[in-house]
């Protein structure tokens, strides 16, 4: 079962409404290029344009047209824990302008329950404990997994306090 709960990082910085983070605790990789968001579907409630992740181990395929009817508008196939920009959402369909594949980088449609939203990076500590909420590391605050090194996870959100930042993140938890 995925649960979304907190991990503690050091100080970061914020640049371009994206984050920097230290060497120490985990480290951003294949962060898109910037990209400026075009429009919003009135009729997509549900998702947004932002940062997404393939989310599904089979990967996705990334299409011309937002249909799956047709094998022949797939233009490449993106793997697991590939990120990208989406800066047009369509219903349940989301357009990237760059997103690497199999065959390269391509633009195209992806349908957006195969991804989440977010930025991957990678556990470049030793571990790092995740917990059950942010700001504190007091034994109250309840430990539900360690992350081990070198295991991605895909940051949502950040909370900033006096002394340190919490990330949000999404990682495969039994809860009991």
């Amino acid at each position: 079962m995925k649960v979304k709960k907190y991990i503690a990082i050091a100080l970061t910085t914020v640049m371009c409404g994206a984050s920097v983070f230290p060497a120490l605790d985990i480290t951003p990789i294949q962060l898109p290029t910037n990209s400026l968001i075009q429009e919003i579907d009135a009729n997509a409630a549900s998702y947004t344009t932002g940062n997404y992740t393939v989310s599904v181990s089979a990967g996705v395929n990334v299409r011309s047209s937002r249909s799956t009817a047709n094998k022949k508008n797939i233009v490449g196939a993106a793997a697991y824990g590939k990120d990208c920009i989406i800066t047009k959402v369509v219903g349940s369909w989301g357009w990237t302008n760059s997103i690497r594949c199999t065959n390269g980088w391509r633009s195209g449609w992806i349908y957006l329950p195969n991804l989440t939203k977010g930025f991957p990076a990678k556990i470049a500590a030793s571990s790092l404990r995740l917990r059950k909420n942010p700001g504190s590391t007091a034994s109250s605050n309840k430990v539900l997994t360690t992350i081990p090194r070198n295991k991605v996870v895909i940051i949502t959100a950040a909370k900033h306090y006096s002394n340190s930042t919490w990330v949000k993140t999404t990682y495969n938890v039994t809860v009991k």
